[in-house]
């Protein structure tokens, strides 16, 4: 599955029915996020079974205000309804594979 850009609102749709989710937030200004990106594409293309979402903080600044999105990157990560990881900064591809 590549990754889909959402509403943030409509994220609990997507952990809900108990699938991994993996959301990304990020900025198109941010230099770390711009190295992030294709990374989070290329394992969303590996892990076919799991929800990749990006989440862009300049268009959603309201959402990302009232969920302490301080820095970018942040990551979470959804398993079986439940937030199991919050953290910012970039992950190379061996430590986001190995929180999948």
């Amino acid at each position: 599955m590549a990754t889909i850009s959402i509403d943030p609102n409509e994220l609990e749709d997507f952990y809900s029915d108990g699938k991994t989710v993996v959301v990304d937030f990020w900025a198109p200004w941010c230099g770390p996020c711009r190295h992030f990106g294709p990374l989070f594409e290329q394992i969303s293309e590996r892990y076919t079974d799991t929800a990749f979402i990006k989440i862009n903080v300049d268009e959603y600044q309201e959402f990302a205000a009232e969920n302490g999105i301080m820095s970018i990157p942040t990551v979470w990560i959804f398993k079986n309804g439940k937030k199991v990881y919050d953290k910012p900064g970039s992950l190379n591809f061996s430590q986001l594979e190995s929180l999948l």
